[in-house]
């Protein structure tokens, strides 16, 4: 919750070190689901962030279908 204030508050201030600095705690500490974690990235238009959770959705994808072809 206080990660999404503070980046509202950069993003509104125009903020960029803290932005990017609120966008590394999401990729490494926050336990956030990946649903919660792409709205946020999409919102505040983290590009890492997006491009973390879009990587995750397609090995996740992918091991799905794995286990469906077995």
């Amino acid at each position: 919750e206080n990660v999404e204030a503070v980046l509202k508050l950069a993003d509104f201030y125009n903020m960029q070190d803290i932005i990017n600095e609120a966008e590394e705690f999401l990729l490494i500490t926050c336990d956030w689901s990946k649903r919660a974690l792409s709205e946020v990235a999409e919102k505040y238009r983290l590009k890492k962030l997006k491009k973390h959770c879009v990587e995750d959705l397609g090995c996740a994808s992918k091991a799905d279908k794995e286990k469906t072809a077995k």
